[in-house]
């Protein structure tokens, strides 16, 4: 049958159902279901007749009544091997030749575009049913496979910090990538810098100093170091080229024999550390190399608590060896200073690879956690479905289930890194969270499962276990998947890889349900058929051995299957869901659930207001990074930071007199914000002028007077990078550095306000006017991080407003009832909301790593509510009975996947970089209210306004035409004053 005719016939199928509930309600009583199957094949052709049962055909079966009532819109459709999917409709309206109302119009609209979906669920699964073992060992090979090429290819960890948190698109990320491929400027070397303290106390003296010769020379005698420093552009008094160092040892030339040779006491190493000059005319920037300096009425130091020495490493391969090398020579004096009592002198250090060394190394000591998480689900699933029968209990299924998420995430992983996905410190949570979402869909479905009839046969069972959560167990996969699709968006790249993980890894967990576990159902059904041991496979258990057990155990149970053709198995939540449902439905319950949700929600609403901006490097790191002394050393015991930002000019002729005067006003501009300390100490156009002064060069050219003034080693020293002349010697580009220094590390605001203030001045020069590249501009690496501070909260608030809006628009077409959408809306606002203020309260800021907690967010809040509003509409009765049936079908389901959502995160405790504390808070926070919300709030609302029409599978599972009947509550029947009933 072509695809064509196949949707018309679905679609005939679906009218033909909709007219037979209309003629089955106007039926005589007396009427046998012979009689109308004996109509309704007359209007059935021979090929059609053969595929339908029994059954089926009473259902199509069409009489003429005017004023039947409507009580439920169902849809059949046959898959190629006889297999249906089933959906129906029970409306509360009228039928007959009453027209449809619009809601009946929708539901009918969106069940035949479900058709195709079951026919997918029905495909997958039953084949997975009937190839258990095929199907666990082909998608175990797959997964592992598939993470092996992964890992063997194109697998790469990116903590390059710039590279992460600056959004694409921004000024900074476009400016810099100018400077870096494009302008011509030689790259800064790799810096290696070192930090000398005594916990604030005086550090003047000739040990002191000593001791920082010894660990200068302790660098110098790493292997590779006087070759890296052959590529140094740094030439020493001496005329030798070598690594540039800048700190107190350039008074004695650097070198640590000069030293001792001039300097025996105290007094001399204080002289000499008060000089003005060093010994190559250089001037002592004081307060970048002295922490707090205070001097006496004859100039010489007095105090000073900390020393600080900058090595410049050339940007060569050999580089990054010798820094490795460097830092364990570092790091070593730095153990044996801390150990020694005598000790005056501390040493801190960080390099260009620290960050990232640093970073790598806090993703591979977490790696162990993930086996940490295996563990606590494998624990945490053994017990829920433990029972204390050796045939019975299902042990070996649950761990099944954590072993069918851990290969979904393999595949998954595997997938992007073939394809060259960076994996980033960021990623590394996602194990931890995926955990708890699978378990999730795992919980359903086996709840499902022991709950259908245990007469039918595995397969069977399969069948009518998706029938009735597949589309359920979907829609959370899909709102799942696509709220973090909607992170995809962000322009900040380490949300963007999280989100890129994330989404494919839900869908994978989704599929490995419908194949993986299903399968493992399967076999696990096969061996309690035979009789064999929960763990022990190999064991059967005998006869008289299984009888003695259900002996001592009871026959109740065996009893209920029987007459209620169910299995009676239960979670052990279960049996307290139906008590729960009932106590909570009273009505004063219901009035002081509204009372106390809505006053938590003004309360979340008002602390959410105070969430603030705040985010600290060292919050990254792994808890003993030897970076966080040296961060926190650098705050401690130095005057003040000192933040380098470069100004540059160009696309502008720069010998134009009136370009000059535009650069010095610019400069002048910028001095006038209040993060900058002041005008900048080197600027080689404003001594360019003084030199030009001097030596009375004005009658020369502007391109002669440059010549002269580079020409000067001492000048081309100071300014020789930051000119940059073509062949014929006319200026590319300029640059010169302005201190930031004023800034607060740890003020967010101030950073985001310094920013704002820069471009905004840099936007009013005139030479930029109505250009996209500007042609004067300034840039600094911290740019980086405050654009992204700057963008935060507007991209977080856009993704969360497009999640929100994007979940609920699949809603609507997930749910066959429009009014669903009026409850998912609206709570899942608050909810966002509510996670808002608790985090607020647990003291998170708003930063990289609650940015990412929070844009996936969205993505889990769903869970908590679809299964809930799916069942609901579900479920047959009015309201209170429509709840209470959801509860107790859905209720442990839920509860047990908000615990797993929390047992994931909770090896999150232990990690190695205090972010994770973060993301514990944050996923700890989202399992409360989620649960809360899904089990109490939302249960509440829908037995107040939620819709008595019903969206169901159950008429066609059952074929039982007795479910096609109205189920709306008639009013009683009045009589008259004689008795007669009207």
């Amino acid at each position: 049958m072509g695809i064509i005719e196949q949707s018309n016939n679905d679609e005939n199928e679906i009218d033909a159902a909709i007219e037979y509930q209309a003629s089955y309600q106007c039926t005589s009583t007396d009427e046998t279901e012979g009689d109308i199957a004996n109509q309704s094949m007359s209007k059935l052709d021979e090929e059609n007749a053969s595929v339908y049962t029994q059954n089926e055909v009473n259902k199509m079966a069409i009489t003429d009544c005017e004023e039947s009532s409507l009580s439920q819109d169902f849809a059949t459709s046959k898959n190629g091997d006889g297999s249906e999917d089933d959906l129906v409709l029970d409306s509360q309206s009228s039928l007959g030749e009453a027209p449809l109302t619009c809601s009946q119009k929708w539901t009918k609209f969106v069940l035949r575009t479900q058709v195709p979906l079951h026919r997918f669920l029905h495909f997958v699964t039953s084949r997975s049913a009937r190839n258990p073992r095929k199907t666990v060992v082909g998608m175990t090979l797959l997964a592992l496979i598939i993470m092996a090429i992964g890992l063997s290819t194109n697998f790469k960890i990116d903590v390059d910090e710039d590279s992460l948190w600056t959004p694409r698109g921004s000024n900074a990320a476009i400016d810099q990538k100018w400077i870096k491929e494009e302008s011509g400027f030689k790259p800064e070397p790799r810096w290696f810098v070192l930090l000398f303290h005594f916990e604030g106390q005086n550090v003047l003296g000739q040990s002191q100093v000593q001791r920082m010769f010894d660990v200068l020379d302790g660098i110098r005698a790493v292997e590779g170091y006087d070759e890296m420093c052959e590529a140094s552009d740094f030439i020493d008094v001496n005329g030798v080229r070598t690594c540039e160092i800048n700190g107190p040892p350039q008074i004695w030339n650097t070198s640590s024999a000069f030293f001792q040779s001039n300097v025996t006491s105290d007094e001399e190493a204080i002289e000499g550390l008060s000089v003005r000059f060093m010994s190559d005319l250089f001037p002592v920037v004081e307060e970048l190399f002295y922490g707090y300096p205070q001097r006496d009425e004859n100039d010489l130091l007095t105090s000073v608590t900390s020393y600080s020495i900058f090595i410049h490493f050339p940007h060569v391969d050999l580089a990054e060896d010798v820094e490795e090398k460097a830092l364990d020579v570092v790091l070593d004096f730095q153990q044996r200073w801390k150990e020694d009592p005598e000790s005056n002198l501390y040493v801190e250090v960080a390099a260009e690879r620290s960050f990232p060394d640093e970073f790598t190394r806090a993703i591979i000591a977490d790696i162990p956690l993930v086996p940490v998480v295996f563990f606590l689900m494998s624990s945490f699933t053994c017990a829920v479905f433990f029972k204390r029968h050796k045939v019975q209990s299902r042990t070996m299924l649950g761990i099944s289930a954590v072993v069918g998420v851990l290969l979904s995430m393999c595949f998954s992983y595997g997938l992007l890194f073939i394809f060259g996905v960076p994996f980033t410190s960021i990623t590394q949570m996602l194990p931890f969270i995926i955990f708890g979402i699978g378990m999730d869909d795992s919980f359903i479905v086996i709840g499902a499962y022991t709950r259908a009839d245990p007469r039918k046969s595995a397969v069977e069972r399969i069948e009518e276990t998706f029938d009735l959560v597949g589309i359920s167990i979907t829609m959370t996969s899909l709102t799942s998947a696509l709220a973090f699709a909607v992170g995809c968006t962000s322009t900040v790249p380490a949300v963007y890889w999280v989100c890129l993980y994330a989404s494919p890894a839900v869908l994978m967990v989704y599929f490995y349900q419908l194949t993986f576990f299903v399968g493992c159902i399967v076999l696990d059904q096969q061996r309690i058929d035979q009789q064999r041991r929960d763990c022990c496979v190999w064991q059967t258990v005998p006869a008289s051995e299984k009888e003695d057990q259900e002996n001592e155990e009871g026959c109740e149970e065996a009893t209920q299957n029987s007459s209620e053709g169910s299995y009676a198995d239960e979670f052990f939540l279960d049996r307290f869901m139906l008590p729960y449902a009932e106590f909570l439905l009273r009505p004063w319950v219901k009035v002081l659930v509204l009372i106390a949700f809505a006053a938590f929600s003004v309360l979340c609403a008002l602390s959410a207001t105070k969430l603030r901006q705040d985010f600290k490097f060292k919050d990254v790191l792994p808890s003993d990074s030897y970076i966080t002394p040296f961060i926190q050393g650098r705050q401690d015991y130095t005057a003040r930071s000192h933040l380098l930002t470069y100004v540059y000019f160009r696309d502008v002729n720069q010998s134009d007199p009136v370009i000059q005067e535009q650069m010095t006003e610019y400069i002048d501009d910028l001095v006038e914000m209040e993060a900058i300390t002041g005008p900048p100490d080197l600027f080689w156009l404003r001594e360019l002028g003084l030199y030009v002064d001097n030596f009375t060069l004005h009658e020369y050219s502007f391109d002669e007077q440059l010549d002269s003034f580079l020409s000067v080693k001492i000048i081309n020293k100071v300014f020789g990078n930051d000119v940059l002349r073509d062949s014929e010697d006319n200026i590319i580009a300029s640059r010169c550095l302005i201190d930031m220094g004023n800034l607060d590390a740890d003020d967010i605001k101030g950073q985001i306000e310094a920013l704002e203030d820069q471009e905004r001045i840099t936007n009013e020069q005139p030479v930029n006017e109505g250009k996209a590249r500007k042609a004067f501009f300034t840039y600094s690496r911290a740019y980086n991080i405050w654009e992204f501070y700057a963008t935060s909260v507007s991209q977080l608030t856009s993704s969360a407003v497009t999640g929100v809006i994007a979940v609920s628009l699949v809603t609507v077409f997930m749910i066959p009832h429009y009014t669903s959408v009026f409850v998912v809306f609206p709570v899942m606002c608050v909810l966002y909301i509510d996670m808002l203020g608790v985090m607020q309260w647990a003291g998170v800021a708003i930063n990289p790593v609650s940015y990412v907690a929070l844009s996936m967010s969205i993505g889990l809040i769903v869970d908590f509510l679809m299964h809930v509003l799916l069942r609901y509409y579900e479920s047959e009765g009015n309201r209170r009975e429509k709840v209470i049936e959801t509860l107790t079908s859905m209720g442990s389901s839920i509860m047990l996947g908000g615990i797993t959502t929390f047992l994931g995160t909770v090896p999150l405790m232990f990690s190695t970089s205090e972010i994770f504390y973060i993301i514990f808070v944050a996923f700890m926070a989202l399992v409360l209210l989620g649960v809360s919300h899904g089990i109490i709030l939302l249960p509440v609302i829908l037995s107040l306004v939620g819709t008595e029409e019903q969206v169901s599978t159950k008429a066609m599972r059952t074929k039982d035409p007795a479910a096609f009947e109205d189920k709306t509550p008639q009013p009683e029947p009045i009589s008259d004053a004689e008795g007669q009933t009207q």
